[in-house]
């Protein structure tokens, strides 16, 4: 991925995943860093906002976090989000219960991604119901379930055998080390 934004320096798609891929490594200050250089750049790129976002939910940014998201909202048409953003966020329970009231108004007028919605119960220790959203969206083949062995989203639910079996249903156990150090076919 460095490579390629070395290649294209420019390229805000190269530059938000390299700063995704940052923030799953959790590596947050490169991540965040290198997330706020390309909104200087392209202040109008909705992408970025929403990289930014969960690097801001990762390491614990949580006014940081909403400020992006609200970005996002406007910039993808959406909105403002119902109820508003509390006016200090300094916790992660504020955070994720006001997360949750959006993503459970939204869900009134549009489809809200059940990833969405099983992070945001992971986050706040409401596993029971992560863990039905997160069978919900096996059954609709949701892409990021790819990113469920590392994105720290999951880092409440890696203890529960739920997990474990759910990474098995969606091939990613195993020892991802050994796999990273065979030799190309």
């Amino acid at each position: 991925m460095r490579r390629a934004r070395d290649l294209d320096p420019f390229n805000p798609l190269m530059s938000s995943s390299l700063a995704n891929i940052l923030g799953l490594s959790r590596r947050y200050s490169e991540a965040l860093e290198l997330g706020q250089k390309v909104i200087e750049l392209y202040p109008n790129y909705p992408p970025t906002y929403s990289v930014v976002t969960g690097i801001s939910e990762w390491s614990g940014k949580f006014d940081q976090a909403a400020g992006m998201y609200l970005k996002f909202r406007e910039l993808t048409g959406r909105g403002a989000p119902e109820p508003p953003s509390p006016k200090h966020i300094r916790d992660a329970k504020t955070y994720w219960s006001w997360m949750l009231a959006v993503l459970k108004k939204d869900s009134a007028k549009k489809q809200v991604s059940p990833l969405d919605l099983a992070e945001t119960y992971a986050a706040l220790g409401e596993k029971d119901q992560a863990f039905a959203l997160l069978k919900k969206a096996v059954e609709q083949r949701a892409g990021a379930l790819a990113f469920l062995r590392v994105s720290p989203s999951w880092d409440p639910l890696h203890d529960e055998s739920r997990f474990q079996d759910l990474l098995r249903r969606v091939g990613l156990s195993g020892d991802l080390s050994e796999a990273n150090h065979r030799s190309p076919p």
